[in-house]
């Protein structure tokens, strides 16, 4: 696997005018009134109108899965489903968090900085098998209500909350890209996005390699 440890020169992208403009915009800023080492800050917390709105749109949408399941309450429920749900449940709980502890860990955030400053590219642990292990988790728990609840409104609000999350990961992957370079996209091409089964696959065949 090509090593991840040393972040290239950021490569040119019509996507940085736009990002510095409406960084500045969201922090009621000029360009006069932001050193170097802010705009770098802000743009590590950096989000996308775009991703902005997805975000909101699946999290709604989570939420009302969670609320609506209280009212739409199917009778007569399969219990090995059921017992699926909650399997998927556990496994969301316990990705979501993760970027949590393995960013400050692992991506050389400096003192005092958000945790997702990262400054290279974090592919080890859980990361070396999936690349969003966060939007994995979040996934798992809206097909966990889903087997749950196991009733046709609450399956197709998940399933727009699915549709949704995907498109917030992929529109987060550009951002990346923009930060990381062509260090991210080597990344891309050996650690699947959300495949799990696969990135175990991937993750061996790296390992038979090295042998």
């Amino acid at each position: 696997m090509t090593s991840m440890k040393c972040q290239e020169r950021r490569e040119p992208s019509n996507r940085r005018p736009v990002l510095k403009s409406y960084t500045l915009l969201r922090y009621g800023m000029t360009k006069r009134s932001v050193n170097k080492k802010q705009m770098r800050k802000m743009r590590a917390d950096f989000q996308s109108p775009k991703q902005i709105t997805l975000g909101w749109g699946w999290g709604m949408l989570l939420i009302a899965e969670l609320l609506l399941g209280e009212i739409f309450i199917n009778q007569e429920k399969d219990g090995l489903i059921l017992v699926l749900g909650l399997i998927f449940l556990i496994i969301g709980i316990l990705l979501v968090p993760v970027p949590y502890v393995l960013f400050p860990r692992k991506g050389q955030v400096q003192k005092g900085e958000n945790f997702l400053s990262t400054t290279v590219i974090v592919d080890s642990g859980i990361y070396s098998l999936v690349r969003h292990p966060q939007y994995l988790g979040w996934s798992s728990i809206i097909v966990s209500f889903i087997l749950i609840r196991q009733h046709l409104i609450i399956t197709m609000i998940g399933a727009i909350a699915l549709v949704l999350l995907y498109l917030s990961t992929m529109e987060e992957e550009k951002d990346l890209i923009d930060k990381f370079g062509s260090n991210y996209r080597n990344y891309m091409k050996v650690v699947p996005r959300w495949n799990l089964p696969l990135g175990i696959v991937f993750y061996v065949l790296r390992k038979m390699k090295r042998v």
